[in-house]
């Protein structure tokens, strides 16, 4: 999918209550809708061109990748939604059995972690946060798992 398709999806046809939400002109915002690849083309440079741009500027400037991904992960936060980036591994067996390792681990973590909470009979919204940083590192490695198993070979 290319940004101005993802922003017309998300518009669906409702440019005008979007601009005026925005503070922005129609045209504009139906210029984020149509493809921008050079001078000629009649879209514009959109906010999801923006935040790639500067993804891909701090992953070559060697910021961590989670970092980097940050305004994703907040977006995703935001709409309670999961981000779970891919791997940038190889998918082999030994990866596979690897990760598969980590992500028991990090299920036993959860549920230490859950149990520690309950033990007196209630959680606290820290210890409740504590749960979710967890929960989100399994969705993570689950993730990972998953994606590495879709890409091997089986003999």
């Amino acid at each position: 999918m290319n940004t101005y398709d993802a922003i017309r999806r998300s518009i669906s046809g409702k440019t005008v209550l979007h601009a005026k939400e925005l503070h922005v002109s129609t045209s504009l915002l139906y210029k984020w809708q149509e493809p921008s690849t050079d001078f000629t083309d009649s879209g514009a440079f959109n906010p999801l061109d923006r935040i790639e741009k500067i993804i891909k500027t701090s992953l070559e400037l060697n910021t961590a990748r989670e970092d980097a991904l940050a305004p994703v992960q907040f977006l995703a936060d935001r709409f309670n939604c999961l981000l779970i980036p891919l791997p940038e591994q190889s998918p082999t067996l030994k990866n596979m059995h690897s990760q598969l390792a980590v992500l028991v681990k990090e299920f036993s973590h959860l549920m230490e972690g859950t149990a520690r909470a309950m033990e007196d009979g209630r959680i606290t919204a820290e210890e409740l946060r504590a749960i979710d940083r967890e929960a989100a590192h399994l969705h993570h490695h689950l993730g990972l798992f998953v994606q590495i198993a879709a890409g091997v070979t089986v003999k």
